[in-house]
């Protein structure tokens, strides 16, 4: 099975491997509104790395609206996925109880310039999605977060 790997994607696997110096044994791949059907890339990457024998998991930043949820693309990606809109009352929960992760994503956002004050509140109620990433994260020990633009 690992003979079939995509060569593009082994080293990718491969190189990330060596960068961060450790082996990855599991990842989620969060990318915007999974599954779409233009997403065909992302779950050929996640087959590719789950013969290499890492566990991928998917996770959408939202639901696609229901023209775009693509059933197929879903199957093809093993039937499940996480979003991380709307975050949880377990989410705010976890911000309760990290206080200072908490205030570490209070002095980024404090620092960011782009967007002026709208931009500000804008990133401010993500901090809630930050939070179930992290959850998420942890909660499938997550050795790296692989973000699709």
């Amino acid at each position: 099975m690992v003979g079939a790997v995509c060569s593009t994607h082994r080293a990718i696997a491969e190189s990330v491997s060596q960068v961060i110096l450790m082996p990855i044994n599991s990842l989620l791949v969060l990318s915007a509104e999974f599954p779409a059907p233009w997403q065909t890339y992302i779950v050929d990457q996640g087959r590719d790395l789950s013969a290499l024998g890492v566990k991928v998991g998917y996770v959408s930043t939202r639901r696609p609206a229901p023209e775009y949820f693509s059933q197929a693309i879903l199957a093809r990606a093993g039937g499940e996925f996480q979003t991380l809109f709307p975050p949880t009352a377990g989410d705010l929960g976890y911000l309760v109880l990290h206080p200072v992760q908490l205030v570490r994503m209070l002095r980024y956002l404090s620092r960011a310039k782009a967007g002026g004050l709208r931009g500000r509140v804008r990133r401010l109620v993500l901090i809630p999605s930050a939070a179930r990433l992290i959850r998420l994260a942890k909660a499938r020990n997550a050795d790296l977060v692989h973000l699709h633009s």
